[in-house]
């Protein structure tokens, strides 16, 4: 809040508001992460338990939750955030003006970030077969 108290000023109005937040809180993060020896962005504590009372699907479904967000931890923190804008449902427009690259350059990083969470993720699904 702090930074985006401090570089109000420096709004342009070139984009939404909306990305020049996203912009400075992901520069935030990035500036924070590179302070501190760990890079930990995606916090799994944040994904819901599994419930006694909850059927076979909906736990199976939590899990898989969490499976995807502790692959999603060991990604690099600007893959991080952009796999992160895009489940948040932000276009590849959107997202390439927060990240500051080109959306065809997301489109690219976003197969590659997919394909590194496939491969995180295949020895837990094998697993629980």
């Amino acid at each position: 809040m702090v930074n985006l108290w401090k570089g109000l000023q420096s709004f342009k109005h070139a984009s939404k508001l909306s990305t020049w937040i996203y912009r400075v809180s992901l520069n935030t993060a990035i500036s924070k992460c590179k302070k501190a020896s760990k890079s930990q962005l995606v916090y799994t504590d944040d994904v819901p338990e599994v419930a006694a009372g909850d059927t076979d699907h909906e736990a199976e479904h939590s899990l898989s939750i969490k499976a995807l967000y502790k692959g999603i931890d060991k990604l690099k923190p600007i893959e991080k955030a952009i796999i992160l804008l895009y489940l948040e449902e932000k276009s590849y427009q959107e997202i390439a003006d927060i990240i500051g690259l080109s959306k065809e350059n997301i489109s690219v990083k976003l197969v590659r970030i997919k394909k590194k969470l496939e491969h995180y993720l295949k020895p837990l699904a094998t697993s629980n077969r």
